[in-house]
């Protein structure tokens, strides 16, 4: 990676990934190169017990674009994000799902977006549902709606996509405010984002749920994690989310 910054700097939180870390790596840079960005790929590896550190690590040898940060102890998706985050040495950051059930293509699109002046730029999933994962989407729908009733963000239609993107000076004081480190923490980025002022702009984006793919999501137990953890943040913040609603309606 040459001296000079480059243009983006894009973040893969890692866990246990060893089943398609180096063909979503290769995917990834197989799109960028065809992109006019020049970029990093910073992999954050948040204490797997596989090989997905060896692979990393393999990675970083024959791909120069490459780097990456060891955790010694499991933090979440948010804290191996953050890492990234503070690690970048581009302007424009993002992250995206290790798995790429979203594709890479929409990479460059989201990053000309905040090129524009937009603060966040978010990859809106669109997914046709399936009778197997009928219920999985009903929990999240309803989460969704009870943001935007909690936290006032009624603009936007996927706050949990983990396909995200800003500029590094912008997003370092939102993360400050962040509280947990796990799942949770993309409804706390959005809110303290929301609250603060930040513009969104959403980019629809095709979801493909890879079937194959082993989950350690447990729909109904973590839905109802997520539901308190909101509810706690809601109570905890209302003064800030009441005051957000004034701005928005003067």
């Amino acid at each position: 990676m040459p001296n000079n910054k480059p243009d983006f700097s894009l973040i893969l939180a890692c866990y246990n990934e060893d089943s398609h870390l180096r063909k979503s790596i290769r995917d990834i840079i197989t799109t960028l190169d065809l992109s006019r960005l020049t970029y990093e790929i910073i992999m954050v590896d948040d204490q797997s017990s596989d090989k997905t550190r060896k692979i990393i690590k393999d990675l970083v040898k024959e791909y120069p674009q490459c780097r990456y940060v060891f955790h010694e102890k499991n933090t979440g998706r948010g804290g191996a994000v953050t890492t990234g985050i503070k690690n970048a040495k581009a302007e424009i950051v993002g992250y995206i799902d290790v798995d790429l059930e979203v594709s890479p293509v929409y990479i460059p699109y989201c990053v000309d977006r905040v090129r524009e002046g937009h603060d966040i730029v978010i990859g809106m999933r669109i997914y046709k549902v399936k009778l197997s994962g009928a219920f999985r989407y009903l929990t999240h729908w309803v989460y969704l709606q009870m943001v935007k009733l909690k936290i006032g963000v009624k603009y936007l239609n996927d706050t949990e996509t983990g396909y995200k993107f800003f500029k590094k000076v912008t997003i370092l004081p939102i993360l400050e405010k962040c509280r947990d480190t796990h799942w949770f923490w993309s409804t706390e980025l959005v809110a303290w984002s929301h609250l603060s002022g930040l513009t969104f702009f959403q980019v629809p984006v095709l979801y493909l749920r890879n079937e194959e793919k082993k989950t350690t999501v447990k729909v109904l137990r973590d839905s109802i994690r997520y539901y308190k953890s909101l509810i706690a943040f809601a109570r905890r913040e209302r003064k800030s989310i009441k005051q957000r609603r004034k701005e928005l309606t003067a």
